[in-house]
């Protein structure tokens, strides 16, 4: 199969997002897939025949989302850094990454499904390893131009806390996180 997804093949990934999120790796088969599409029985089997094929283009999905998201963000930090306001540049990167963390529930909670997935089926490793590759990459893009530092432990703990503190609020453990609890996160210098 090529690169280039279908219209049909791109909703049939976006619907299994939503319904890994929702339901767990457990809960997305062929059958709940095809009804949440939509689409007639056996429709999702004709592009993905096996679940760990779904779970591979569900990772591929996901982080061609998360690069596209980061590409956006890069831009727009770009022409804040032009017009040499580096305090926006900041404010710019933790309002999107408390967008992030407080509202792209089913993004974090699909990459996590996969990244455990993952763990016991090495068929989906690579497509797992390129999603945490992509969600991954903006942290250490920001964390470089905005603190100076590209050491990759730094940017895995901060990455870590993040996901932390996303999922703690996506229980009910906590409440939405705020601009100055990313800030100390991304210990913005």
């Amino acid at each position: 199969m090529s690169n280039v997804k279908s219209n049909r093949e791109g909703m049939i990934l976006d619907t299994a997002i939503s319904l890994l999120a929702a339901k767990g790796v457990a809960g997305l088969t062929h059958r709940a897939l095809d009804e949440a599409a939509s689409l007639p029985q056996g429709s999702t089997s004709y592009y993905f025949a096996r679940k760990a094929d779904l779970l591979g283009g569900v990772a591929q999905q996901l982080a061609a989302h998360l690069t596209e998201s980061c590409r956006q963000i890069r831009q727009d930090f770009a022409d804040k850094v032009a017009e040499g306001d580096m305090i926006a540049a900041r404010v710019l990167v933790a309002d999107d990454l408390v967008h992030t963390v407080s509202e792209e529930r089913e993004i974090l909670l699909a990459r996590l499904e996969i990244g455990l997935f993952a763990m016991r089926n090495e068929s989906i490793r690579p497509a797992a390893d390129a999603l945490e590759k992509a969600a991954r990459d903006p942290i250490a893009f920001f964390l470089k131009l905005l603190n100076g530092t590209d050491d990759p432990i730094d940017t895995d703990r901060q990455l870590a806390l993040l996901d932390g503190l996303a999922l703690r609020h996506f229980m009910g453990h906590a409440p939405k996180p705020t601009r100055s609890q990313i800030e100390a996160i991304l210990a913005f210098k």
